[in-house]
């Protein structure tokens, strides 16, 4: 029986991701930190190979509830790209779109919104080896999940029919556990 295991590293400034196959034969899956920039206070994913689905991770390694607004120059009545994050959790999503931005921003005490440096406060990697599963899913952007710790979030990941590729092995997310 294969033993997963998943360790989070979050002293660095971004999160890696690692995880062991059995004891015998381990494994290192980094998840990738590229495929976004930093910008002032802003986030800008940037997936080179669209339409082709990036997964992104979001990590909020601040003590802070943290919220990732998308700028619209012509908002509608449709669901919003917003986003809040509480302190250590995460969030995942698909992007198949070239390009999208994220400010982040925290509410102060009079519910006001205060741009702050994303770079302080967030962790982000990116799959971009995505094989989506659910044929409804396919094609879009969207949020996979949010403002969950990771062993949720993970889970949540493979509930929702979506799997990521790693060296070259596909990794069924349900089969990672915590130590």
């Amino acid at each position: 029986m294969k033993l997963l295991i998943l360790i989070l590293s979050i002293l660095s400034l971004t999160p890696t991701l690692t995880y062991a196959v059995s004891a015998k034969k381990p494994k290192v899956m980094i998840c990738i930190q590229e495929g976004y920039r930093f910008k002032k206070n802003a986030l800008i994913l940037i997936n080179k190979s669209a339409p082709k689905p990036h997964l992104y991770l979001f990590y909020n390694r601040s003590k802070h509830k943290l919220w990732l607004n998308h700028p619209q120059d012509h908002p509608s009545a449709s669901a919003g790209w917003s986003s809040s994050l509480g302190s250590k959790h995460w969030s995942a999503l698909i992007l198949t779109m070239k390009q999208f931005k994220f400010i982040c921003q925290v509410s102060d005490s009079k519910g006001r919104f205060i741009n702050k440096n994303c770079v302080k406060r967030l962790g982000v990697c990116e799959f971009s080896r995505v094989r989506i599963t659910n044929p409804h899913l396919r094609g879009n952007s969207f949020w996979v999940a949010e403002n969950l710790p990771l062993s949720r979030l993970l889970k949540k990941i493979s509930h929702r029919g979506i799997e990521y590729i790693i060296d070259g092995a596909n990794l069924k997310n349900k089969n990672i556990t915590k130590k």
